[in-house]
């Protein structure tokens, strides 16, 4: 059976947090949030305590920073892969619930919302954003760096052909994953700054299954 984890947006609201808490089974819980002194912090850490249960914050300085709140939740989510994954995406700012709604539906993790009562969202569970980009693209984006380089040096470094590339910067391009331009040198490619964080979601390939004689 799975292991059950619970990741929670906590700002001020203490109900919400407590119906969820309450409601929404776990084995761990760990909690984001941009106002580590809140009652709400502190109502969680008691509850986990008296339940035994496994718990840990991950502290946000910059409440106005959606790439650092979405990459909260994808590094948490893929750190605990293999577990059975619910968020609940109520009780914290708007801004931190839309970063953890985006996570979710990028990985098709359950999304819960609490408040007099349970709520869970509507989520193709482990069916997630990426899963839209062809091979090739997820190739592509996990290959690219920050600085640009052209279609040559790209195609040398995921040995996929200089067409492949080029039509996997236009699907990249098209979902905000790359910057792509043209100039003198030909098309260059970089990874965005949401592409970045969604290099941490792609999951490495499987490897092939070794047969024994």
């Amino acid at each position: 059976m799975k292991k059950r984890l619970l990741i929670c947006a906590i700002g001020q609201s203490r109900e919400r947090v407590a119906t969820a808490l309450r409601e929404i089974g776990h084995d761990k819980l760990v909690a984001i949030t941009t106002e580590p002194n809140t009652l709400a912090i502190k109502d969680a850490e008691k509850f986990e305590d008296l339940a035994c249960a496994e718990y840990e914050v991950v502290k946000l300085a910059d409440k106005h920073n959606f790439d650092a709140m979405f990459s909260a939740f994808v590094k948490t989510i893929e750190k605990h892969r293999g577990w059975d994954i619910r968020v609940n995406i109520s009780g914290g700012p708007k801004l931190l619930t839309i970063a953890g709604m985006f996570a979710c539906y990028s990985y098709g993790v359950s999304i819960y919302h609490c408040e007099d009562r349970v709520h869970r969202l509507p989520v193709i569970k482990e069916v997630g954003f990426l899963d839209i980009l062809t091979p090739d693209a997820r190739i592509v984006l996990q290959s690219l760096g920050k600085r640009a380089e052209n279609i040559d040096a790209i195609s040398t470094n995921t040995r996929l052909n200089k067409n492949k590339v080029e039509d996997a910067l236009k699907i990249l391009k098209r979902f905000g994953l790359a910057v792509v331009t043209k100039e003198k040198g030909g098309i260059f490619g970089k990874v965005s700054s949401k592409g970045a964080i969604y290099q941490l979601s792609i999951r490495p390939p499987k490897p092939f299954p070794s047969h024994s004689r």
